[in-house]
């Protein structure tokens, strides 16, 4: 399995200080939950992310095999990053 890092944590790894104002954390979304910002389907997915983000992303992609599809079908940047994605198997979809 492939171990993803992300956000602060993956830039003390590479010896980058970060100086973000803001943390992307559970407390984040349960205050955008709160307020109205997301529903509770969102929240949940959010979580799930900051679980586990390998296998959120790759359970996302294989319920909705249409994301992908659309995103080949979209604007030049999108297409690039989706095909790459595809191309590369980063989510083992094959």
């Amino acid at each position: 399995m492939i171990e993803i890092k992300v956000g602060a944590e993956a830039l003390q790894n590479e010896g980058i200080k970060s100086f973000s104002l803001v943390t992307v954390n559970e407390k984040l979304f349960k205050k955008a939950l709160q307020l109205n910002v997301i529903s509770n389907l969102q929240y949940n997915m959010l979580l799930e992310f900051l679980d586990d983000s390998y296998n959120s992303m790759r359970n996302f992609l294989i319920k909705h095999p249409e994301f992908l599809e659309n995103a080949l079908n979209s604007d030049e940047k999108t297409k690039s990053r989706a095909q790459s994605l595809i191309n590369q198997n980063l989510y083992n979809l094959k």
